[in-house]
Parts: structure tokens; sequence; C-alpha cells
């Protein structure tokens, strides 16, 4: 076992004893079944066991539409550097943001799901922009509740007092449905209905992007985020265009902006953040202020890398997501630590035990949670996962290694196909790699029904680009 404990890092022939939604014991197999009689056995001999990885920034429906994007990077040789992603947003994901239908929201769900807890992935926040009306964040809970997913629904805000930034960057109108005061009281109707009746189901404020919301937007968010007890969550600086057209507009840098604002803390979510500046940097780091870091999204839609190692001495907590179309916590890994050894010529520069722990005890910190989740300790919530490591391309497996070298062979060989068994709060969710809260095949039977229905309602409004 890898517990991220500091105390014992690697327990070898280890057991783990849950009793409820929470661990009791972690140590050595013999030890704790002399101490504790279980009613049920998840048998991990010669498998690793590892804490459960958090995804800390998705777009669950956005799984619906992987056929569309790679069709629309099919049809397409060059691209505008500066508008890349801005056109990206226009032409394929505010487009299937609007035709999306309550039942669209739960089939995407689903299949997300199914992707992420095939990763190792026991938690996730899911940064949700369409539709955002309170039905659909409440259905979307039910659904996440019912598949047993320990989930934030961050729900997107894009008031319609638009800023002039919004038009700068072609954001369509209908992206901005309701007002200022409409979106806060809508987010804070699903606080009260979802985060009062669920232990696994957070909602949290989300201004989508500071692109086009209104730093006085987020600074209501954040009071409204206080109030509740919850976090804030949106997209920074992803775009290499943002920082100019933003201090063009306020004078200040994103970053800078919401440091004056009083919103930064652990708890405040800069998603991406590839563009920081050394002053932002430093801002982050002396807030301690959270940065989402999405490498494989980031590299595949070519928006850049970000400052990780400079954001880590600064202090800044690091957590790691998937983002979006892709929902594979494994490539992730691989990405967070291989481009930084490729960007900066250094292979050890972002060691992969501290890669490990962006995907787990990052992700609790970012949540507020790090005293519930991200480690194998007593008292901890039983969020751990299985890795069969008798596969050709992991064997032969350093039994004897340290943490950080068997950190190193989890992520540099292992792949997602080889997580066996997931167990989120202390209810097994999947065992010999089969999941046991929904039927795998329906979930992608309906989830290509539905891409295929997605993908008419979307040509009809972008004009059959699509």
């Amino acid at each position: 076992m890898v517990t991220n404990d500091p105390s014992k890092p690697v327990v070898k022939d280890g057991a783990v004893a849950v009793e409820g939604d929470k661990i009791v014991a972690v140590g050595r197999a013999e030890e704790v079944k002399r101490n504790y009689a279980a009613e049920e056995i998840v048998d991990a001999r010669g498998k690793l066991v590892i804490p459960g990885m958090v995804n800390a920034h998705t777009h669950m429906f956005q799984a619906l539409g992987r056929s569309m994007y790679s069709s629309l990077l099919g049809s397409m040789d060059t691209v505008d550097k500066d508008m890349w992603l801005w056109n990206l947003l226009e032409r394929f994901l505010f487009p299937l943001s609007q035709v999306l239908t309550v039942e669209d929201v739960v089939t995407g769900a689903n299949l997300a799901c199914v992707e992420m807890v095939r990763s190792g992935i026991t938690c996730v926040v899911d940064n949700h922009y369409g539709p955002t009306d309170k039905a659909t964040v409440v259905k979307l809970a039910e659904a996440l509740e019912k598949f047993g997913m320990r989930s934030v629904i961050a729900r997107g805000i894009a008031p319609k007092e638009k800023p002039p930034l919004a038009d700068k960057v072609r954001i369509p109108g209908h992206v901005f449905k309701y007002s200022s005061e409409e979106e806060l009281r809508i987010t804070e109707e699903c606080i009260l209905e979802v985060n009062r009746q669920s232990s696994l189901i957070q909602v949290w404020p989300a201004p989508l992007n500071e692109m086009y919301t209104y730093p006085e937007t987020i600074r209501k968010a954040y009071e409204l985020a206080e109030k509740h007890g919850v976090g804030l969550h949106t997209h920074i600086q992803e775009a290499g265009n943002e920082t100019r057209l933003y201090t063009e507009e306020y004078g200040k840098k994103p970053v800078e902006l919401l440091y004056e604002l009083g919103v930064l803390s652990p708890k405040f979510h800069i998603v991406h953040g590839i563009y920081l500046t050394e002053e932002e940097i430093d801002l982050a780091g002396k807030t301690g202020a959270t940065v989402v870091h999405n490498p494989w999204s980031n590299a595949c839609f070519g928006t850049g890398v970000a400052p990780i190692p400079r954001l880590v001495e600064k202090g800044a907590n690091i957590a790691l997501g998937t983002d979006g179309v892709y929902e594979n916590m494994f490539e992730a890994l691989k990405m967070a630590s291989g481009l930084q050894g490729a960007v900066h010529a250094n292979p050890v520069l972002m060691p992969a035990d501290k890669v490990f722990e962006f995907a787990t005890l990052g992700g609790a910190r970012a949540l507020g949670l790090e005293k519930q989740l991200g480690s194998l300790e007593p008292g901890k919530k039983a969020d751990l996962v299985v890795v069969n490591v008798k596969k050709p391309n992991m064997m032969p497996f350093p039994w004897d290694a340290s943490a950080r070298g068997l950190a190193y062979h989890l992520i540099l060989f292992g792949v997602s196909a080889y997580v066996d068994a997931v167990i989120i709060n202390g209810k097994t969710i999947m065992e010999n790699g089969v999941l046991k809260t929904v039927d795998e095949d329906s979930v992608l039977e309906k989830a290509q029904e539905t891409a295929e229905s997605l993908r008419e309602r979307v040509s009809s409004v972008t004009a059959g680009k699509l």
C-alpha cells in the first residue's frame, strides 16, 4: 500500500479495515485480521492499494462530445493561436451546452463516472455550465449520488450583465441566461437543497471565467461560498490572450485583481493558470490558493503548460484535473510529470510522488477535505483504489521500492485498465473490474445514442459546421 501517510508511507503485506464510511485501521494484514472481523473482503493480494484520486476539474457532459471534437480536429489544418480556445468554445462546446437536456446531462455524468472510476478517481469537481437551472443541477446530484461518486457540482455562473471582454472573445449570447442576482439565488437554492441532504455531493458557486464575469460578481459569489462553507471554482488564464485583454480592461492582471477582492484562499480554484505572471504566482503562493492543473487537456487543446514548479515553490496548492472531453487520471498523471520534464529538460523536476500528491492530498486540500480524503489513515473516509500490477508493462514490479519509486512505477507504466477495484465512502463501486452501481453496457449504449442525437442538434445551431 502507498498510503500518503508520512508515518508509514508504504505498507507491505498490508490491509485496510473499513467500518461504515471510514477507515478504522491500516497496517500489516496479519495484525488487521487479528483485530477485525470482516463481513466483506476485497481481495488485493499481489496488487497495489492507493488512496482514491480527486479529479479537481472537469465538465462531465463534454464526454458526450468526443466524436464531435475529433471530427472538428480532423477538418482543420491550421488554427489562429490567439483565438484558438475561443474558436473551440464557439464552434463546439457552447453549442453543445446550448442543446443539452436534463436526460443528456445524466447520461454524460454516467459515462464520465464510468471512465473516472476505471482510472482510480473517487471524487470529482464537475464544472457544470449547461443547463444550470435548479431542477437540472438537483437531477445531476441525484445521478451522482446513485452512482456513488463523491462530487462537487461547481455550478457555472455567467450573468447577463456581461463585461466588454465577453464580446472581444466572441462568447455567444445564449451563455448569459440569468441576471447576476438570479445566478446567485439559483446557486444558493441548489446549495441548500443538495448539500444538506447528501454526504457525498456538494454544490459550489463557479463564475465560469474571469473573461466574461465582472469582478463584482466573483466577489459576491465568494461571499455566498463563505456563507455556506464551500469554495469557489473558476477558469483563469487558460488562453494566451487573456492577461493582455484583462489588463487592458481593468488595469490589473486577473490574479492581482482577485487578491484585491480578497477572494484568494486554498478553496479558491484557479483552474488552469497557464499564463500566470511571477507577481501572480507570488500571490497564489502567499494566499495558499489552489491551482487546478489540467496537463492532458492543456497539451491536447494546445493551450500551454502551467508554471507548476514555480507555484509549488511559492506555496500554492496544486490539484489535478482531467477537464471535460478527457476523464482519465492516469493520462493526467503522466502529463503532469512529463510536460514539466520536457519543458525544463529535467526529468525529475516534478517527482512522481509530488504529482501523485496533486491527485490525492492536493485535491483533498482544494476541497477543504484534507482531514477526510487523500491518504489511507484511520479516521479518514474509505475512498481507496486497488491496481492490478501483474500486467506485462508493469512487470517486474519493484515491491521493495520507496513511496517515490512506487509512484514513479505507477505513473510511468500504469494505465487505467489496470484499476481492479474501487471503494468510495466505504461502498464497493467496482470489484474485479466489474462496476456494481450501474450496468456499464447500458451506459455506453445510451451514450452512443445520445451523442448521435446531439450531433444533429448541435448542427442545427451551428449551421452544420460540425
